[in-house]
């Protein structure tokens, strides 16, 4: 399992430099929960371009790096041609 205090997850959220969405807060909320869990998780997270589901998987990976895990991002088009910023 891989479990972050309130503390800690209120801090991600105050170091992204924006709000997010209410979806977005749902379903980190989801992921969240389902890492605490001891079966692995299995989600997709779709939609629109834009619409912030990079965010999402950051705070995935975030909170593996945050229980000494390791993770790896592997972005879009955007982001392998420099036009992204991580």
């Amino acid at each position: 399992p891989l479990c972050i205090t309130k503390a800690q997850g209120e801090r991600f959220m105050q170091q992204l430099g924006f709000a997010p969405t209410g979806a977005q807060r749902r379903v980190m909320r989801q992921i969240q929960e389902d890492l605490a869990k001891t079966v692995p998780m299995s989600r997709l997270v779709q939609g629109d371009v834009g619409c912030g589901k990079t965010v999402v998987a950051f705070y995935a990976m975030w909170i593996a790096v945050q229980n000494g895990r390791q993770d790896r991002y592997i972005g879009g088009p955007a982001l392998r041609t420099g036009q992204g910023f991580v």
